[in-house]
């Protein structure tokens, strides 16, 4: 007997069957798939919701603007700097009293530099602080006048420091000799940090002084330690590096920072 029509028959029941059991794993991946991507959805709803909702507190207690985000696509940002700038977010009050209580050191007689200071809302937190001296750098105007702005209307709320804003690129802010807490709230990427950090590194050569780094969303963290900063504590959301020894010299790249009109 011919067996061969049989065996083709065969092998293609066995062909359909492995189909068909592809077909319901790849269903069931979809269905995970879809799951997550729905609970992503509701979660970043409700961070969202909460994140109004904060921002709506802060912002009418002291009479400001701070909330809220805003896209890259909508501030001037310099062509070389494009692709380095992230979209503005304020700090949440309480996530920032938490990485300031976490400095082991005092507040007073050093200055706050907040780097990519946005509408200003960190700086008038740490104005309420007894810092020396409190200043932001913000590169896109439109966000620079809305915190010259908010620090104006936030008069009335007690502030234990002067406040300065400067709209220039972070990496052209030249730093005081006085001791420093450098705040980021991961205000952009590596092709600029990384100048800044040499730019730490080289103040702190000329001018031996406590030097605090206060780095929220520490993405690249890895740059300050690289650099000789030491870590003196992390939780995940925030580090805390310190120039408690000297930092390594870095080499100079072909990046250095183009001045930017204020």
């Amino acid at each position: 007997m011919n067996f061969e029509p049989l065996s083709r028959t065969i092998n293609r029941i066995a062909e359909w069957d492995q189909a068909q059991r592809a077909l319901a794993s790849l269903r069931r991946a979809g269905a995970h798939l879809r799951d997550a991507l729905r609970n992503a959805r509701e979660a970043r709803s409700g961070w969202r919701r909460a994140k109004r909702e904060v921002d709506r507190r802060f912002d009418a207690e002291l009479g400001v603007d701070t909330g809220g985000i805003t896209a890259v696509r909508f501030l001037t940002v310099p062509p070389h700097r494009r692709d380095s700038a992230v979209d503005h977010i304020a700090i949440d009050p309480s996530e920032f009293g938490r990485a300031l209580a976490a400095l082991p050191v005092s507040p007073d007689g050093f200055t706050f530099v907040d780097f990519g200071s946005g509408k200003g809302r960190a700086v008038l937190l740490a104005a309420r602080l007894p810092f020396r001296r409190v200043v932001g750098v913000e590169l896109t105007p439109e966000l620079h006048q809305t915190a010259l702005r908010n620090v104006q209307a936030g008069l009335s709320v007690p502030r234990r420091a002067d406040v300065e804003l400067h709209c220039m690129d972070a990496c052209d802010y030249e730093l005081p000799d006085a001791p420093l807490v450098l705040y980021l709230y991961h205000p952009f990427g590596p092709d600029v940090l990384a100048p800044l950090i040499r730019k730490v590194v080289s103040s702190y050569q000329r001018a031996p002084r406590p030097i605090f780094v206060l780095y929220l969303n520490p993405f690249h963290q890895q740059l300050w330690l690289d650099a000789g900063f030491v870590l003196q504590g992390a939780d995940g959301n925030y580090a805390i590096l310190s120039a408690e020894r000297p930092p390594a010299a870095q080499p100079q790249a072909n990046d250095s920072p183009a001045a930017v009109a204020e």
